[in-house]
């Protein structure tokens, strides 16, 4: 696996670490107002397949292959 994806996947589940810390938290404070219809439960559904999903199909799968390009001449020193 490439370094960068090894950095990725710390990132991650640093970022999932800190958010479930958060929430825990947040689980004994009443919400004075809640107005979440189903347009914005859909878009949260739909934003967190994009977040969460797809940058570990790409790293675990094949399948979003098709996607990848090379990167141009001149950054191939600076990144490896």
């Amino acid at each position: 696996m490439p370094p960068w994806n090894l950095v990725f996947l710390a990132g991650f589940f640093v970022f999932v670490a800190i958010r479930g810390v958060y929430k825990e938290r947040a689980k004994g404070n009443e919400a004075v107002v809640r107005r979440r219809d189903a347009m914005e439960i859909a878009l949260l559904v739909i934003m967190a397949q994009g977040t969460l999903l797809l940058p570990l199909l790409h790293l675990f799968t094949s399948w979003l292959a098709f996607a990848d390009y090379p990167l141009p001449w001149r950054l191939h020193g600076a990144v490896q």
